[in-house]
């Protein structure tokens, strides 16, 4: 068995692998590995036409409520992971510390809220003391 393993490891040691050898997908896609400083070339040369527009999920899921669509992005189980963290950092801090699954809520929307309607603003001056 272990001899077997072996020669399996030294004849993929043995083929020579071209790194810049390019990749494709199933749907056609093209994947090339960039050389250093090419990325800012290829990046303009990069076009998107295709129209956004409601995912079948997102048709299925989504309702007339905003908070519907929000949990599109992030999941209930997603939050509970965000408030998990946010406990366990923020108790190293104040052990009485406490908030709810809304109050993350609130935050995210604020943050996107904040990013969306004053996009050039630093990050910093996103948090108060």
């Amino acid at each position: 068995m272990d001899e077997s393993i072996e020669s399996v490891i030294q004849n993929a040691i043995q083929i020579d692998f071209d790194p810049n050898l390019d990749k494709s997908s199933r749907s056609g896609v093209i994947w090339i590995v960039l050389k250093n400083f090419e990325e800012t070339k290829i990046r303009k040369k990069i076009t998107y036409n295709e129209k956004s527009r409601l995912t079948t999920y997102a048709a299925r899921n989504a309702d007339s409520t905003m908070l519907s669509c929000f949990l599109l992005i992030f999941d209930l189980t997603m939050i509970r992971t965000i408030m998990n963290c946010s406990y366990s950092n923020a108790r190293n801090k104040d052990p009485n510390i406490s908030f709810t699954e809304e109050d993350i809520l609130a935050f995210i929307g604020v943050l996107f809220c904040r990013n969306y309607m004053c996009p050039n603003t630093p990050v910093k001056e996103m948090w108060s003391k």
